[in-house]
Order: structure tokens, then C-alpha cells, then sequence
């Protein structure tokens, strides 16, 4: 549909996140039994592409770049790849809001 005949609605919007492994960085020995979570900053090599939280649907589950049919995107700290974990929002606001509270409440986002 056309929005004020400026603007193509191409479709949903979809939010997505990339995660690294909690073994990613190194902890002295000193502090070993201090700190149990170490997480690099992002890199490709380092990503966590385990199933997590509810395990019911595609903000749950990983899915690779080509599944996507994604790319990656240069950042200011990185470049990230163009797989991870994503939702794709509603066509209402409201439902839209229902269902970012649901990956909140469930701790889709689990660090930062």
C-alpha cells in the first residue's frame, strides 16, 4: 500500500538481534571464581547461534543469513552478519506493542 503518495509500504517490521558466546573473552585466573559471564564485543566468529528462552518461533531460534535472505551491515564498531534471531512485528501498533513486550517480558534481550 502507499502511504501519501510518497511512501511504499514494503512490509512489516522486523527487529532482529545478534548474540556472542559467554566464553568469548578470557577472565584472569585471579578472578575466575568472581566472574561466571564474559562476553566479547561482537564478531562473527564469536556468535552464539543456540536456541534460547521459548524456544517457540523465529525471536527464538537462529537462522542463518541465506534463511533470511539477509546481509550484513557495516556499524560503527563492526560489521555484523546478516543471520541471528528475529521478529517480525504486526501490521497494528498495538499488536505490535503486545508482542515486544512478550520478548521483554521473556528476556529476549538478555544483556546491554
Amino acid at each position: 500500500g502507499t502511504r501519501r503518495d510518497e511512501n511504499k509500504l514494503l512490509g512489516v517490521p522486523r527487529i532482529r538481534q545478534l548474540k556472542v558466546r559467554n566464553d568469548s573473552c578470557s577472565v584472569h585466573e585471579d578472578f575466575a571464581n568472581e566472574i561466571l559471564s564474559c562476553y566479547d564485543q561482537y564478531a562473527e566468529s564469536i556468535e552464539d547461534t543456540s536456541s534460547f528462552g521459548l524456544h517457540n518461533g523465529s525471536a527464538w531460534t537462529y537462522h542463518t543469513e541465506e534463511e533470511l535472505d539477509g546481509s550484513g551491515h557495516l556499524g560503527l564498531i563492526t560489521s555484523y552478519a546478516g543471520g541471528g534471531f528475529y521478529q517480525d512485528l504486526a501490521t497494528h501498533k498495538a499488536l505490535s506493542i503486545e508482542m515486544v513486550a512478550s520478548l521483554k517480558d521473556n528476556l529476549w534481550l538478555d544483556r546491554g
